[in-house]
């Protein structure tokens, strides 16, 4: 699609639908096609969720990925390619948080069959493998260690996102291949215990990852999130580790529902008062729609090649190394 002097390919690492297995992923995601975009991670499942909801929910989705024209279940950066080629919108699952897994690498594996292809260790707050933003954060432990090294062996993009600064700074030191943050700003630009450090994101540069900017309210510290808000993360984030480590993770959220959501989960333990900074206004998004102003602001701040890589290209370099690991 050609949209404001660009042709090329658009990524956004991360979106969420409601956790539900009658959801229709198809229907809420031709707004991502219908703006351009050719890949979105969709996630399927968070710490807090059980493990048959998470199944019937990714069994669900690939079902509709299957029987919809525009839609594909990306195994390879080879398929966003192609699908972008195509004019089709590309799809893999993440996870946010492993407890999922179970300590098990063999559950790695299963949810790399089915289309899982990037993952954060924790999701806010502590669990056996690695410590979240919002509490006191003990490091990668051991299990941790063991599931990064099958997710290395079962093409899993490793994200950093919800975790705390020290789990994520061990997973950094640790990784052996590049590492991401999939939806995550700059908390020199705003103050959010859910942004990241300048040393985390040049940390996440050196393992030669991709920081993806969020369009949630929250983060970028603005009650209407807007694209000129967007634009100065990634413009900070640019000008600290270069071009190359930029990349979009929207975290627009579709139709949120309360019943996706566990009877009996406390949102308050998982989002706690604090994490505000003080702010009292609701959260929302920068919605798909609109990708065609960000690309049009960013090339009139960068050359056209240099928008392309914010826009798409970076993130799928990553999968080009990390997904054709995949065995």
């Amino acid at each position: 699609m050609i949209m404001s002097g660009i042709n090329e390919l658009l990524w956004d690492a991360h979106c969420c639908v409601p956790l539900l297995p009658s959801t229709l992923l198809a229907q809420l995601l031709k707004r991502h096609h219908q703006s351009g975009f050719s890949f979105v991670s969709v996630n399927i499942g968070m710490d807090m969720i059980p493990l048959d909801r998470i199944l019937s929910v990714a069994e669900n989705f690939c079902e509709e990925i299957r029987k919809t024209d525009y839609l594909v279940l990306a195994r390879s950066a080879q398929d966003v390619a192609q699908a972008s080629r195509e004019n089709r919108l590309a799809i893999s699952f993440d996870l946010e948080g492993g407890t999922p897994f179970f300590e098990s690498e063999y559950m790695v594996e299963l949810f790399s069959r089915l289309g899982l292809r990037q993952t954060t260790l924790a999701y806010n707050r502590n669990n056996l493998l690695a410590g979240g933003c919002f509490d006191t954060d003990m490091g990668l432990t051991e299990s941790g260690k063991k599931i990064i090294s099958a997710m290395s062996r079962h093409g899993i993009i490793i994200d950093c996102s919800h975790m705390g600064f020290r789990s994520s700074i061990d997973v950094m030191c640790l990784a052996k291949s590049p590492v991401i943050f999939s939806h995550s700003n700059a908390f020199a630009v705003t103050k959010s215990d859910r942004n990241i450090y300048d040393y985390q994101i040049k940390a996440c540069a050196q393992t030669g990852g991709v920081i993806c900017v969020s369009g949630l309210s929250w983060l970028l510290g603005e009650e209407q999130p807007s694209v000129d808000g967007l634009i100065r993360h990634i413009d900070y984030i640019a000008n600290l580790v270069g071009i190359e480590h930029v990349g979009l993770g929207l975290d627009y959220i579709y139709e949120h529902q309360v019943d996706d959501i566990p009877k009996g989960v406390d949102l308050k333990y998982w989002w706690p008062r604090s994490s505000l900074q003080g702010r009292q206004f609701k959260c929302s998004f920068i919605p798909p729609e609109e990708i065609s102003s960000l690309a049009a602001k960013l090339l009139r701040m960068y050359s056209k090649e240099e928008a392309k890589k914010i826009l798409g290209l970076n993130m799928l370099r990553i999968a080009e190394q990390v997904w054709t690991s995949n065995k």
